[in-house]
């Protein structure tokens, strides 16, 4: 499981940064609704995404 950390929301993307400060670009359609920098996402295995914090 890959834990990241919402950084911002720009455009169409939700940017995510994970503990080794590596960043993501995650489609916000591919994202759960609602959410906001600050939140940390949980991606399982399998590519599910759910909100850790919310």
């Amino acid at each position: 499981m890959r834990t990241l950390t919402i950084d911002r929301i720009d455009g169409k993307y939700v940017f995510c940064e994970d503990e080794e400060k590596k960043y993501y670009a995650i489609e916000i359609d591919e994202a759960p609704a609602g959410v906001k920098p600050g939140n940390i996402l949980e991606i399982d295995d399998d590519g599910n995404i759910s909100v850790k914090n919310q």
